[in-house]
């Protein structure tokens, strides 16, 4: 199964073959009823998240956080609100 978290923006090809062959399913979070949130959350821990972890900021260095943001240099970018 392939999760799709947000809208993948711009064009983008995609290999049809390689889903239909392979028996892929995929799940989104947008635009999507309550059932494809819970098969979503159920899929998550199967999933290898670590990349999703590894652009952590505090708060208080919001400015940091937006400017790895910006860069592009990382998968996911949060911060810590605690």
């Amino acid at each position: 199964s392939i999760l799709m978290l947000g809208l993948p923006y711009g064009k983008k090809i995609i290999d049809l073959e390689n889903i239909v062959s392979l028996e892929k399913k995929i799940v989104g979070s947008v635009g999507s009823g309550s059932k494809n949130f819970k098969d979503a959350l159920e899929l998550a821990p199967l999933l290898n998240l670590e990349n999703f972890n590894k652009s952590v900021f505090s708060f208080i260095d919001w400015k940091s956080a937006w400017e790895e943001h910006k860069s592009a240099r990382s998968l996911k970018v949060k911060l810590n609100l605690s």
